[in-house]
C-alpha cells in the first residue's frame, strides 16, 4: 500500500551527457527515511530505517564478517546500505532496489551526476510511494540468509568503489568527481 511521503525535488546535470533534469528523494532532515531505486530507475520504495527489522538484520549478518569488522563504522554502514536490497523484494520486472544512489538521467541512463542541488526555494512534493517489503527474505533461514550476504559482499568488489570527492561548489552547486581508492 503506497505512503504518501513529502519528497524534495533535486535537480541534477548529467555526467554522461550534460542534460539536466530534475527528481525526487527524501528530504534531508527525514531521519531514517531513504527513497530506494529500482537499479533501471522504473520503480521507487520507502524505507523507514529505524523500524525495519530486517535492515538490522541484514546490518548484523555484514558486520559478522571478519573482513568487515576491520573497517571503519561508517564504511561498515555503508557496505548494510550497499548490501541491503538482498532482503528486498524487487519490483514486478525484477530490477532490484538500492538503497542509495541518484535516479538515471531520462536521456541516457546514467546515474552520475556530474552535479546537483535541490531546486529553489526547497520545492516538496507529496509523493505516493509503496513500502519496501521483504516476503521473500522472511522465507529464509538463517544460513540462507548469511550465504546470500556473502555472496552479495564479494559481488561489491570493495577494494575498487570509485569514491566522490567534493571538488568546489559553484553557483550553489556542488561540483563532484569521481576517484578511484
Amino acid at each position: 500500500m503506497p505512503n504518501e511521503i513529502p519528497l524534495i525535488m533535486w535537480k541534477y546535470r548529467c555526467g554522461g551527457c550534460g542534460t539536466w533534469y530534475q527528481h525526487h528523494d527524501a528530504l534531508p532532515d527525514a531521519y531514517g527515511q531513504f527513497l530506494m531505486r529500482s537499479e533501471d530507475g522504473l520503480s521507487e520504495r520507502i524505507l523507514f530505517a529505524p523500524t525495519d527489522p530486517v535492515l538490522k538484520e541484514v546490518g548484523r549478518l555484514v558486520r559478522a564478517e571478519p573482513s568487515i569488522q576491520r573497517l571503519p563504522e561508517l564504511k561498515q554502514s555503508d557496505i548494510v546500505q550497499l548490501v541491503f536490497s538482498v532482503a528486498c523484494d524487487a519490483p514486478e520486472n525484477g530490477s532490484p532496489f538500492r538503497m542509495s544512489g541518484f535516479p538515471p538521467c531520462p536521456q541516457c541512463g546514467s546515474r552520475n551526476p556530474a552535479a546537483w542541488d535541490t531546486v529553489q526555494p526547497g520545492a516538496v512534493v507529496d509523493v505516493e510511494v509503496p513500502s519496501v517489503t521483504h516476503q521473500h527474505w522472511s522465507t529464509l533461514n538463517e544460513t540462507e540468509k548469511r550465504n546470500l550476504v556473502k555472496a552479495s559482499l564479494k559481488a561489491l568488489d570493495l577494494g575498487d568503489q570509485p569514491q566522490p570527492q567534493i571538488l568546489q561548489r559553484k553557483r550553489g552547486w556542488w561540483i563532484f568527481a569521481r576517484t578511484r581508492k
